[in-house]
């Protein structure tokens, strides 16, 4: 049997959390049955349905020493997740790295989860405000967003570079199916699943108007209320943001070039596709019920007490 690497890399908001769930949980059913080794990361808590970076720290520690990669694995496999493996790309997708890690592994097998530009801007916008501190709107966010660009550039090398059998599915086609396509991945003959409720899901217009508000005055500050919200009360249904119309337009002539480019190198069945249309028929209400109301109270105020 082939001794692969397996690297699921994101990007960000593609179910990246969920996956990592799956793969913590089911990890000893995926080392016996599929001879996969899925290091583990002594703060990691998606096991128990929480939010999670994964465990491509490991990885990426010193990726070009493939003993180190291999993390006593044997004669098997081994596999890292994190969207860090996208986002620090150049620390490790590169021909001395890959050409090093290719000593000890027979391939390197990359899953990448992708996002339609609409809904990914709206999400990236969303974790600006949750974790980044951001506090200007979605209109001025749109301006400066230039992810896909970073996207053309991982599947262009990931397309130059031997060795390293990329596979890419849209996200936005289906959260339903992730993990049978995962599963798939790692070539199970079962789905490999978990029955947690949503993991870091995305905010309602008022979490993100408070958020922002909060961001003003103490800077990134997500750990005040944002996570409390999302971890308190995950099955909330979030609101999606979306810009006024001549920011969209601005923004989808902008990334238009480059939306065509990734799509020159995935499949037909997964390319990426802006919505058609704006639907401007309902102006966003900012109501917070009184659950949200009593976990705010309950975490904002707690935490300045104790600050104080």
């Amino acid at each position: 049997m082939a001794k692969t690497l397996y690297l699921h890399v994101g990007h960000g908001k593609t179910g990246s959390s969920y996956i990592q769930s799956i793969l913590s949980t089911h990890r000893q059913r995926i080392l016996g049955n599929l001879g996969i080794n899925y290091p583990v990361v002594e703060s990691d808590r998606s096991s128990e349905g929480k939010i999670s970076s994964g465990n491509g720290a490991i990885f990426l520690r010193d990726p070009g020493n493939p003993e180190h990669v291999d993390c006593g694995s044997g004669d098997g496999s081994v596999l890292y997740s994190s969207e860090f493996l996208f986002a620090v790309q150049k620390n490790w997708l590169n021909r001395q790295v890959i050409d090093q890690l290719l000593t000890k592994f027979d391939c390197i097998n990359v899953l990448i989860f992708i996002r339609n530009p609409d809904e990914m801007l709206s999400s990236a916008y969303q974790q600006s405000v949750k974790r980044g501190g951001y506090t200007d709107t979605i209109e001025k966010y749109s301006e400066t967003f230039n992810f896909f660009r970073d996207v053309e550039i991982f599947l262009k090398k990931l397309d130059q570079l031997p060795g390293i059998h990329p596979t890419v599915y849209n996200y936005s086609f289906g959260r339903s199916r992730v993990a049978s396509l995962l599963s798939k991945w790692l070539g199970s003959n079962e789905v490999l699943d978990v029955s947690f409720p949503p993991i870091n899901r995305s905010l309602t217009y008022a979490e993100i108007a408070l958020q922002r508000e909060i961001n003003v005055f103490f800077g990134k500050s997500g750990d005040l209320v944002a996570d409390e919200l999302c971890e308190r009360l995950p099955e909330l249904r979030s609101d999606v943001i979306r810009p006024n119309r001549d920011a969209w337009l601005a923004f989808r002539a902008k990334n238009l070039p480059t939306i065509q480019e990734i799509n020159n190198l995935v499949p037909l069945a997964e390319r990426l596709a802006f919505e058609e249309e704006l639907d401007r028929a309902k102006p966003m209400q900012a109501t917070l019920d009184v659950a949200q109301i009593q976990v705010i109270a309950q975490s904002l105020f707690g935490k300045l007490v104790r600050k104080a």
